[in-house]
């Protein structure tokens, strides 16, 4: 059990579009990582040090992620919100705002792989004054959220906004996709559609502070395309010092194999088939010569091998999966 009663927020309501045809096939929180859900992952870390409630939103594919949830060790934690039409960021945790009462949430979207130290980022959102933690990293490509020399927030930059006082900006960093958020912040969000960053910059020029704690050089996945996807899946490869993995239920014949290669469950390679830097998932039916592929039950998806190296800090960073 954890040491904090802390409540956990999955949004998980999201398409997937940009991980089509994937995620005609499966919704981006239930990926398997080396045969273990991407949301099951995210779960074990959080409630490692978290005993509180779990929260998950739900639009595409629901009865997936119900079934998977129904199977699983926190089926008795776990309430749903399920949305229609999506509601954004900020209209998720506003949709399930009685939900959040009890204290502070912590919320971690369904499709990041994230290496971090929780317990360092609730005892600092715990023992501040902040009504929003935001846990953060310098990624030049990706830094949008202005800061001053506090690490609070000053604006998120989007094409066409104000620009705070340039005097005060200390420098940009970007967000991972996790929070940690008091009750107080949900006073900031309209009902329906809207994004956090409203909540954000909002509770900050109403005086409250929003924090940006800075977690550089952890490892960090946002998994968004098909190559980031198996980039964080060779990565935990990688940290288990392994090249190959083999679900007990899949099928395999007398094959060949080079670089990378993982059968998920349900997956089938026939014999003589070669497979370099390859990923069977959950139906997939191969046989031939494949390499630098995502193979499903009715596409195939040919990435390039450099795609296929570590994702970012994955070279500096452990524990992966």
């Amino acid at each position: 059990m954890g040491r904090y009663n802390i409540t956990i927020f999955l949004p998980a309501a999201g398409l997937g579009e940009r991980l089509r045809p994937i995620t005609n096939h499966i919704p981006k929180p239930l990926l398997p990582i080396l045969g273990k859900p991407l949301i099951e992952i995210i779960l074990e870390r959080l409630t490692s040090v978290c005993d509180g409630k779990i929260g998950i939103n739900l639009h595409w594919k629901p009865e997936m992620i119900r079934a998977w949830a129904a199977g699983s060790p926190w089926k008795d934690r776990i309430t749903f919100f399920p949305e229609d039409p999506i509601l954004g960021t900020g209209g998720a945790l506003k949709n399930a705002e009685p939900f959040f009462a009890n204290g502070p949430f912590i919320v971690h979207n369904a499709d990041i792989l994230l290496t971090i130290d929780f317990t360092k980022l609730i005892e600092v959102h715990l023992t501040s004054k902040n009504i929003a933690t935001l846990v953060t990293h310098r990624h030049p490509r990706l830094s949008n959220v202005v800061i001053d020399d506090n690490d609070l927030i000053l604006d998120v930059e989007n094409p066409g906004a104000s620009r705070p006082d340039p005097q005060r900006i200390a420098r940009k960093v970007a967000y991972t996709g996790i929070a940690i958020y008091s009750p107080e912040i949900l006073k900031f969000l309209p009902t329906g559609v809207s994004h956090a960053t409203v909540a954000w910059l909002d509770a900050a020029k109403a005086g409250h502070r929003v924090q940006a704690l800075d977690f550089t050089g952890c490892y960090w996945n946002d998994i968004g395309t098909p190559a980031s996807y198996v980039a964080g899946v060779f990565d935990a490869m990688r940290e288990n010092g392994e090249t190959v993995y083999l679900s007990s239920n899949a099928a395999c014949g007398k094959i060949g194999m080079d670089g990378y290669v993982v059968l998920e469950s349900g997956s089938e390679v026939r014999d003589k088939a070669h497979l370099r830097n390859c990923l069977a998932m959950p139906g997939a039916r191969v046989s031939g010569k494949q390499a630098n592929r995502i193979i499903g039950p009715d596409y195939s998806i040919d990435l390039k091998e450099t795609e296929m190296q570590p994702s970012l800090h994955a070279a500096e960073q452990k524990k992966v999966a």
